[in-house]
């Protein structure tokens, strides 16, 4: 999974550049959501706890976050 610590300029970058970018970001939030799936029992945008209340940000329920986003079902 790749780490939050970097910001990537796409600004100058090839097409091609822009498209491996988006592919190993792609494949690395595919990991992460498949580790949310398999064990998290809180998760964010970028991570996931496990045993562990997160305390940083406010914590909604699945079935809010859901009902907030479900227009990205459909895609």
């Amino acid at each position: 999974m790749i780490e939050d610590n970097n910001i990537i300029q796409l600004k100058g970058a090839s097409k091609k550049d822009k498209v491996l970018v988006k592919e190993i970001l792609l494949n690395s939030y595919k990991e992460l959501v498949n580790e949310i799936e398999k064990e998290a029992d809180y998760c964010d945008v970028i991570g996931y706890w496990k045993d562990n209340i997160p305390t940083s940000k406010p914590i909604i329920t699945a079935k809010e976050f859901i009902n907030i986003y479900k227009n990205l079902l459909d895609k």
